[in-house]
């Protein structure tokens, strides 16, 4: 489990800002995470000075020499278990990103959830409270909030989810971008076949 300490701290609602020389998306909480806010210093800054010398510093674990590492040792496991023959690069992948996608469609389900109750609950009470001709304003103010923070949580799973699955994305294709390197740079002869076909 210590893999995922770097990961479980983003579940932290507020964080102070870390001394060591971080990437800030690293350093972010559940609530900078969510809303983006550890990318508004560098807009701003961007905006003010009209230019890209102070681009935020890149997550080391997005990069692609720690991905390649985790994605080729995956593969030797692979390999080791079921032969080089019978070695599944899908179920790799899987591997790869299943942590990270298997969260990805919780937290999806969940904004699915409260999209439903927000529709077709709370929609449903405040048509009939409409209706009602003892209708009760304090209560319809109720219910227009209840509806606001269903949609709120709503939009800021799928936010989220979006976010989680764009980063799974990111550090898969810096693996898989790096692996392929890799094949090319240890061919030595590649005779009279070019790069899309070598195996």
């Amino acid at each position: 489990l210590s893999r995922y300490s770097a990961a479980t701290r983003n579940f932290i609602p507020f964080r102070k800002t870390d001394t060591i020389d971080n990437a800030s998306v690293d350093n972010a909480g559940l609530c900078s995470t969510l809303f983006s806010c550890w990318l508004t210093k560098y807009l701003w800054r961007a905006y003010r000075d009209n230019g890209l010398t102070d681009l935020p510093k890149s997550s080391p674990y997005d990069c692609c020499d720690y991905n390649v590492q985790r994605l080729e040792a995956l593969w030797n496991e692979e390999v080791v278990r079921n032969g080089l023959s019978g070695a599944s690069f899908s179920r790799v992948t899987w591997k790869f990103i299943r942590t990270r996608t298997l969260i990805a469609l919780l937290i999806t389900a969940m904004s699915v959830v409260f999209g439903f109750v927000g529709s077709a609950v709370v929609m449903r009470k405040m048509l009939e409270l409409i209706e009602s001709p003892d209708g009760d304003v304090m209560t319809g103010i109720g219910w227009v909030l209840v509806l606001f923070l269903m949609d709120g949580l709503k939009v800021l799973l799928q936010c989220w989810a979006w976010i989680m699955s764009y980063r799974t994305a990111q550090r898969f294709k810096a693996a898989f971008i790096a692996t392929m390197y890799r094949k090319l740079i240890r061919t030595s002869n590649l005779g009279n076949k070019d790069s899309g076909k070598v195996r």
